[in-house]
């Protein structure tokens, strides 16, 4: 009897409402550079183990800084808190999905409640 699978074995990851079948990605930064300043793109996890590469990317980009987020699929708290610090300063984000803008806002929501 020969093995299913041989070679590397593909990773499976629920994206969406369907199943992406693949290698995950976690953190793709794409810089876009014009007269009017810069635009990172912005794809897949933002996790606290990506967060030196995004922080190294907007340190080193010219200003003004536009961040697009529309491949942006998760991110977590340490991220959310990056990108609100990032905006403070005056960085412009774009493209968020319902979920990412839920992050950028769920902190700010609940110290205006207390």
């Amino acid at each position: 009897m020969s093995p299913v699978c041989s070679g590397d074995f593909t990773r499976f990851e629920f994206v969406g409402m369907g199943l992406a079948i693949g290698p995950t990605m976690n953190l793709r930064i794409t810089e876009f550079e014009s007269v009017e300043g810069t635009s990172l793109r912005i794809d897949g996890r933002l996790e606290t183990d990506s967060l030196n590469e995004l922080e190294r990317a907007c340190e080193e980009a010219q200003l003004p800084l536009t961040l697009n987020l529309e491949g942006l699929m998760w991110i977590d708290d340490r991220g959310a808190e990056t990108l609100r610090r990032l905006m403070a300063g005056g960085t412009v984000v774009m493209g968020a999905s319902p979920f990412v803008a839920l992050q950028l806002t769920k902190k700010e929501e609940i110290h205006e409640s207390e």
